[in-house]
């Protein structure tokens, strides 16, 4: 609560080499974040602050010009909280004095277009900026979506240091972004979403301005909340979603594909991709309505995934035979895999146990297959649960 961030803050305004302040949801509210906003000259050597999800009205944080003086800053998390005007304007006339600055996350900020577009004409001045979030904002008009697309093509352009983006954004949004794109050497981990309406052009303007990125490492992909097309509305994303994972073959090493609503006819139109990406180490392809033979497809581009070690094919729909011959596939490739979801789909009992007993034989392999995961498979390493 507000009270108790005050207090805080009271007691380590006599710690001046305070380097990291993390106030992640503690309701703190304006009044909370204000106490910590008035504090911040006295900590001169602050490198991190996480203010995240302090139901926070920022127009209400008069003191928000104080993170200028914080040029030892280098990472500022604001994100889940509300923006208005004023509060925008004040932390982007802050921010632009923050030389050292190398991470921003306003996600969920609730930023109209105009929002930020102020925001994105003093980002660039951060030269070392590396990290941006600002998905789950600019909830307007078909315009503003496209002015926004514009805007954060141009941004990638401009900030020449930036390594990892995350967006979210409506149909036209995603074109005007997907058109603009230049090609860019420093961008290895792209995230992009959408909650509205998507149409194949869209998502075939986006595919074509991918390459542009020709370090890439990964991506990030959930575009399939409300797709329209056809019976199986996300399949259609899949054949230009493949050609651009074909392009980024010999970079990419992470793909996340989840809860795009592929089907099988996606998942056999990816697979084409997936299999000419012999350094992909993470797949996850949770959430997607594959039925046997999308996971069959899948199973088989595993051949050429030599330096895989995680795969998610979770919350899927595949059946016993798709399980099973996935499992004989498995048994013949992938031998750095050291983690296989495959809970939440529709296997019997019996092929569970059929495909655990197959599995046994990759000894470092751990096999999550049904919700109670019989047999006492060994720990879930810790890094699984970044996918």
């Amino acid at each position: 609560g507000a009270d108790g961030v005050a207090m805080l803050v009271r007691a380590l305004k006599s710690s001046p080499g305070l380097r990291y302040l993390g106030l992640r949801e503690t309701r703190a509210g304006a009044d909370g974040v204000e106490s910590v906003a008035q504090a911040l000259p006295q900590w001169e050597t602050l490198t991190d602050l996480d203010v995240t999800s302090n139901w926070a009205d920022l127009d209400q944080v008069g003191s928000l010009a104080n993170l200028g003086v914080c040029t030892a800053l280098r990472r500022l998390a604001i994100g889940s909280n509300f923006s208005g005007d004023t509060g925008v304007q004040l932390l982007a006339a802050a921010i632009v004095r923050c030389s050292s600055l190398e991470e921003v996350n306003m996600s969920n900020c609730q930023m109209s277009c105009g929002q930020f577009c102020v925001m994105a004409d003093a980002i660039p001045r951060c030269r070392r900026l590396a990290s941006l979030r600002v998905d789950g904002n600019m909830v307007g008009s078909r315009t503003d979506s496209m002015v926004t697309g514009h805007r954060i093509a141009r941004l990638v352009q401009q900030c020449t240091a930036l390594a990892e983006l995350h967006v979210e954004l409506q149909n036209e949004g995603l074109t005007a972004l997907g058109e603009n794109l230049s090609l860019n050497y420093t961008l290895t981990h792209l995230s992009v979403s959408s909650k509205n309406f998507v149409t194949s052009e869209g998502v075939k303007a986006l595919c074509t301005g991918l390459p542009q990125f020709p370090r890439l490492t990964r991506l990030d992909w959930t575009l399939g909340s409300r797709m329209v097309q056809g019976p199986n509305p996300g399949s259609f994303q899949s054949p230009d979603l493949a050609e651009a994972v074909v392009w980024l073959h010999n970079s990419l090493r992470h793909l996340n594909v989840e809860q795009s609503r592929l089907g099988s006819p996606g998942a056999v139109a990816l697979a084409a991709g997936i299999w000419t990406c012999a350094a992909l180490e993470t797949i996850n392809v949770s959430g997607n309505q594959i039925a046997d033979d999308g996971m069959l497809a899948l199973g088989g581009a595993m051949e050429g995934c030599v330096e895989l070690t995680r795969l998610d094919l979770s919350k899927n729909v595949a059946g016993d035979r798709g399980g099973e011959e996935l499992a004989g596939l498995l048994l013949k490739c992938c031998p750095r895999l050291e983690v296989l979801d495959v809970r939440d789909n529709r296997f019997s009992d019996a092929a569970a146990e059929r495909m655990r007993g197959v599995l046994t034989a990759r000894t470092r392999l751990v096999a999550l297959i049904d919700r109670t995961d019989k047999g006492g498979a060994r720990p879930v390493p810790s890094s699984w649960s970044s996918l």
